[in-house]
């Protein structure tokens, strides 16, 4: 590793020598020194291309961690923030993100098979359209407002989600018997005439 940083210090004398400006210089120590003085502030550890594309260590001393153009950021703290400077989360994304798969694991043990517990309580359809009514949403889902002011957590919500698909079911299982039974007693009425 001295060998090559040697054979860099070598070739930005030679740089110097022809008159430019940029500087590569190691100190000896943790410090490894890339600087274009008309942009760069000669702090420690700072890498420049012309467009400014990558710059580690910017703010002098890792202070504010590091910047990868103008759109990347990693802090000190751990989190990276890609279209903005201060990420307020582990990761935090201004703009849209495309993945072929998102995988989220909730702590909570409150998974909704609790739905299909003998002793819960199913609200009757007509008890859900009075609160639909008054509310303007369903019972346990955020408010458009809500979610517009504070976002909504995909593990929540899918939680919320499936506790609906699941009440909707046990409705559908209830209103077939109900079919059922109307169907057989149409039957035996049309097999008596």
């Amino acid at each position: 590793m001295k060998r090559v940083l040697t054979l860099l210090a070598a070739v930005s004398m030679v740089a110097s020598a022809y008159g430019q400006a940029y500087e590569f210089r190691y100190n000896g120590a943790a410090d490894v020194i890339f600087s274009y003085p008309p942009r760069g502030s000669g702090g420690r550890a700072f890498v420049h291309d012309a467009n400014n594309v990558l710059t580690i260590n910017y703010e002098g001393d890792f202070t504010n961690g590091v910047k990868i153009g103008n759109s990347f950021w990693v802090t000190n703290n751990g989190r990276t923030g890609i279209g903005t400077s201060n990420p307020q989360e582990k990761l935090a994304v201004k703009g849209k993100i495309l993945a072929e798969e998102i995988k989220v694991t909730t702590a909570s043990a409150d998974w909704p098979d609790y739905v299909f517990k003998s002793n819960y309580i199913l609200s009757s359809l007509r008890e859900t359209e009075k609160y639909i009514q008054k509310n303007g949403h369903l019972p346990d889902v955020p408010t458009a407002e809500e979610v517009e002011s504070d976002g909504v957590s995909l593990g929540h919500m899918n939680k919320i989600l499936l506790k609906k698909i699941e009440e909707m079911t046990l409705h559908l299982i209830e209103k077939d018997k109900v079919i059922n039974r109307i169907m057989e007693r149409l039957e035996k009425l049309e097999s008596t005439k």
